[in-house]
Parts: structure tokens; C-alpha cells; sequence
């Protein structure tokens, strides 16, 4: 399934920071662990919690409800960004009896997630559980719901169907087809199985059409994929983008980026950012859209922490290419309170830039 990540690879630019903020595939694993690893179809693991940090006690996995298991930890990115996806989902399936309950697991520092919990607020309004170290690491929920189904890293996403079975396993950005149809009791894995492969065909298309530089293909794939999976069309038209801006169709690109402003970006709080860092980033920046750019840049600062330096930076930048140098200065100002010593020299000086540019301006 990791090639299904691949398609939206473009859509990362932004906020990538390595492997610890990406899915990790499982160790090796010998062919005995394999042949008994948690699979669809088996009996969900038991539930042993011992402190909740939101919503719950919930004692045991009731049968009669669908459950959708959330592993999470602080520092991985995609499931950060995959938060307030789930609250809406929690509050849009609460009458069909679907309880989300994330877990979290592998956190480097134990102590970081209720503060995490709490700061987060709202974008994370459904129930979370601590994994319990008592024993020491890596913790109870990694050994019973990620290592027993082969997992050692983030994301991962587990669906439990109403008999207390596994239904689903994957990643929560591909999730919401399958959830979809076990909330409404029409899920068959077999119909389920067969859209999955379609998926496959068409990355296994687009990947060789982007390996040949055949920009018309790559298009012509990311249309036929937002057409079957109209859940990841935010994504798909991200990677669109970037396509359309690299064939120099900028009027297109520039109709593209409209279109991902608002509810059309989905609920990934971090995407908005990546599109505006896309479009930024363009070989001309001269021809994009750079109004749009900054409408992105600000609900992205909006909707993320406002300590969180690269938001600031990346706004400041938007307003710079919108000539709105003042601006610029004003909010490179406030990302250097934040960034890191690795990147100070490259933001003081970008900031220089921005005061010089805001001086010339001045003088006109």
C-alpha cells in the first residue's frame, strides 16, 4: 500500500521534515511472525487502556458499533494533519454508532501527550488513550494493535466492524470509502478488495507516466483518480498542480489553486500550506496567482499553531511575492522567535531581503 503515498508525494513538499514524520514500514519480519500476524477478518485485539486523556472510559470494544482505531504519536505529521479529519467524521457517524478512539502510542516523550491533547483542543474532539509504559516500552496498544498486524511505525489506521472483527487496515488518508460503507452496513470486502486494486493500476500508471516525463499521462491518471476516489480529490488536484505548473500552463494552474481555496482543500489542516508553498515555488513565480498564494498562506497560519515558525515564513513569503513587503517583514520578524539555529541565517537574511525590498518601495 506505500505506493498509494507516492501519488501525493508532491503534496508533501512543504511539511515533510524526514522519516519520523512519514509512514514507516514494519522491520523484517521471519515467516512464523508473519503467518501469525493480526490480518482482516480476525477478532479486534483487546482494548487495555488504563488512562484516557479524552472522552472515554470505554472498558471494552461493544459489539453492535464500528470503531475506527487511531495509533498516533505527537511527532508524526500525517496524523497531526489527520485530526480534524477525524472529529468530523466522529461527529458526522456519532448516530450510526461509530466511536473513534485514538491511541497514542510511541511517543518519544510520554509526558508530551496531554499537553498535546489539551492544546489541540477541538480538532481533536473524540476519545484518546494513553499506551500504558508501565512495563516499559514500546508500550500494551504498539504490541496488541501495530506489531501484532506487522506495523512498527505512523500512520495506521484500524477499522472494527460491528461484530468486533478487523474490517479494515491502512493508512487514514484511505480510509473513508471503507468507513463509509460499514457505518451504512454495506461494507464487502470483496467489492472493497477490487477498488483497492483499481487504485493500484492507476499509481502503478501515473508512476510510470511521471518516470518518462509524460506530463499529459500524469494528467490524464490524476483525472481518472479523482474520479474513483473523489475522498483524496484535495491530494490528487495537489499533485495536479505541481504537474501543471512543470508543463508551464499556468493559467490552468492558477484555476487549480482557486479551486483548493476553502472547504475544496478537504480537512487536512496542513494542506493549504502545500499548496501555496506549490505554487511559491513555481519555475515562473512571476505568473502565479499570488492573491491565492496568500489566501492559502493565512488559513494555513490560521488553522495551525502560530508558534509553529514555517506558517509565519511561509505567509511573510506569500506577501512578499504579492509585493506587500511591510507584511513580509512584520511576519519573517515573528517566525524568527521560533526557528530553529539550523535555519536562522537563511530567514535573517531572507528577512533582510524582505526590509530592503519594503524600503525601495518606501521610497518610491
Amino acid at each position: 500500500m506505500n505506493r498509494r503515498l507516492g501519488i501525493v508525494a508532491l503534496s508533501l513538499l512543504f511539511l515533510t521534515q524526514g522519516p519520523t514524520t512519514q509512514a514507516q514500514d514494519p522491520a523484517p519480519e521471519n515467516e512464523s511472525a508473519a503467518k501469525s500476524r493480526l490480518k482482516v477478518g480476525d477478532p479486534a485485539p483487546p482494548l487495555k487502556v488504563t488512562r484516557w486523556l479524552k472522552g472515554g472510559p470505554i472498558a471494552s470494544l461493544e459489539p453492535g458499533k464500528v470503531y475506527v482505531v487511531e495509533p498516533w504519536a505527537s511527532w508524526c505529521a500525517p496524523c497531526v494533519a489527520a485530526m480534524p479529519h477525524l472529529t468530523k467524521l466522529q461527529a458526522g457517524y456519532k448516530d450510526k454508532d461509530v466511536v473513534v478512539i485514538g491511541l497514542n502510542v510511541l511517543e518519544r516523550d510520554p509526558a508530551a501527550a496531554e499537553p498535546f491533547v489539551r492544546k489541540t483542543g477541538d480538532r481533536m474532539n473524540y476519545a484518546v488513550a494513553a499506551d500504558d509504559l508501565s512495563a516499559g516500552p514500546p508500550g500494551v496498544l504498539v504490541d496488541t494493535w501495530l506489531r501484532a498486524a506487522g506495523r512498527n511505525g505512523l500512520p495506521w489506521t484500524i477499522l472494527i466492524d460491528r461484530r468486533g472483527r478487523i474490517a479494515w487496515m491502512g493508512f487514514p488518508t484511505m480510509m473513508d470509502r471503507p468507513l463509509a460503507a460499514l457505518a451504512e452496513d454495506r461494507f464487502d470486502p470483496a467489492e472493497q478488495a477490487k477498488f483497492e486494486a483499481q487504485l493500484d493500476t492507476l499509481f502503478d500508471e501515473y508512476a510510470a507516466a511521471s518516470k518518462a516525463k509524460d506530463d499529459a499521462k500524469s494528467l490524464a491518471v490524476l483525472g481518472r483518480l479523482i474520479a474513483l476516489n473523489p475522498a483524496m480529490a484535495p491530494q490528487y488536484s495537489t499533485t495536479r498542480l505541481a504537474v501543471l505548473l512543470r508543463t508551464g500552463d499556468y493559467p490552468a494552474a492558477n484555476a487549480q489553486a482557486r479551486a483548493l481555496i476553502g472547504d475544496q482543500a478537504g480537512d487536512d489542516p496542513t494542506l493549504p500550506a502545500t499548496i501555496a508553498s506549490i505554487l511559491l515555488n513555481a519555475p515562473d513565480a512571476t505568473k502565479i496567482d499570488t492573491a491565492v498564494a496568500v489566501t492559502l498562506a493565512r488559513t494555513a497560519y490560521d488553522l495551525n499553531d502560530k508558534d509553529a515558525w514555517v506558517y509565519a515564513a511561509l505567509l511573510a513569503r506569500a506577501h512578499a511575492a504579492n509585493h506587500d513587503y511591510a507584511k513580509a517583514v512584520d511576519l519573517q520578524t515573528q517566525a524568527l522567535t521560533h526557528v530553529p539555529e539550523n535555519a536562522r541565517e537563511r530567514e535573517e537574511h531572507t528577512l533582510a531581503d524582505y526590509k530592503q525590498k519594503a524600503a525601495e518601495n518606501a521610497g518610491k
